[in-house]
């Protein structure tokens, strides 16, 4: 499992020239799924006027948006030169800019909130936006992020990647990049802040749904409107392709919801505040649709300037209490969670 990719310049590469041929075509693909948490997000990184914030891998400036109509003074930046172009068609007043996550051209302690919504499975070095991260923060600075669950606790991912995975040939020409389900291993998640200097804490698992016509409309966004995956199926026999489209039809008959579908994907939620040296574990209330909870974000506060031991840290919080467990659910209880079912009372402490 890769955490970095070998070759950082050609992944970047490979990752913005994917996104400029494709952004035109996110809002109508991505964003019904993508924008269902912007603004629990918000709320979890407790955005508001009078704050600079910086929307990393900011895409179509959904979350930079948002944060800017709060009233906080808003950088949204993006590799892609035309998702750049998408965002300032769409948000005319946002200060959007073009560069990548890995390094900010900005000043030590900058901004007060760092947001970045599914951007960190799309970067070459995980590792190095961390760090970029806590050195733009200010000391009482926030950082909120989402990640894609594993397919193991995500109905929808589990039947889109079971369905490619069983019937495309791997393609050796891509340049590798970090795994894409790297930062759904909460341990992995805590180790990784840690080691930036961010304190972690809760976790739990929330899902947003997918709703689309057909299972069709699943593999057209797969294979045309995205980077990794459509790289893979562009590389496929016509035979193999229509494989996984008859796979996926089948397996989505599960999630049909009245005249179309409606799929499961799972994202964690984290949230955490260090104080007086404990961490402190808590669960935010997000506003959230009453149809179903949505994507997981990762929240994350500095815990001083420079980064603590990891051994020590790393030992510490692993020591994981049973509020933190994400919660494993049948398809019937996450179509009828509400958010007040969702989110529950839970606290704890981990001595550093």
């Amino acid at each position: 499992m890769l955490d970095t990719a070998p070759d950082v310049a050609a992944f970047q590469r490979f990752e913005r020239e994917g996104w400029d041929r494709v952004a035109h075509l996110y809002d109508a693909t991505w964003a019904p799924l993508t924008t269902q948490l912007v603004e629990p997000l918000l709320d979890a990184a407790s955005v508001g006027a009078g704050q600079r914030a910086l929307d990393l891998a900011c895409g179509p400036g959904y979350v930079g948006a948002a944060a800017a109509a709060r009233g906080a003074e808003v950088v949204a930046l993006d590799i892609s030169a035309a998702m750049v172009g998408e965002a300032r068609r769409r948000h005319p007043d946002l200060d959007v800019r073009e560069g990548a996550a890995e390094r900010v051209d900005f000043a030590d302690e900058s901004f007060d909130r760092v947001l970045m919504n599914c951007g960190i499975l799309h970067v070459a070095d995980p590792a190095a936006v961390l760090r970029e991260v806590r050195r733009l923060l200010r000391p009482d600075g926030r950082f909120a992020f989402t990640v894609w669950a594993h397919p193991d606790v995500s109905p929808g991912a589990r039947l889109v990647e079971s369905a490619i995975v069983r019937h495309a040939v791997p393609a050796d020409d891509l340049p590798p990049g970090p795994d894409q389900y790297a930062y759904a291993d909460p341990a992995r998640v805590r180790e990784a802040l840690a080691a930036a200097g961010f304190a972690a804490g809760a976790v739990t698992l929330a899902v947003a749904l997918w709703r689309v016509p057909d299972a069709d409309a699943v593999f057209t966004a797969e294979r045309t409107a995205g980077v990794r995956t459509a790289a893979l199926l562009a590389r496929q026999e016509p035979a193999r392709l229509a494989a996984m489209a008859a796979a996926l039809a089948a397996g989505m008959e599960e999630f049909r919801d009245g005249d179309g579908y409606a799929l499961p994907m799972a994202r964690r939620w984290w949230s955490a505040r260090d104080e007086a040296g404990r961490l402190e574990l808590f669960q935010p209330r997000p506003r959230l649709p009453a149809t179903a909870p949505g994507p997981t974000h990762f929240i994350a506060s500095p815990c001083g300037r420079a980064a603590p031991s990891g051994n020590a840290v790393s030992k510490s919080r692993s020591k994981r209490g049973s509020s933190e467990r994400p919660r494993r659910v049948t398809l019937a209880t996450w179509m009828r969670w509400s958010p007040s079912a969702w989110t529950t009372p839970a606290s704890s402490s981990l001595r550093k």
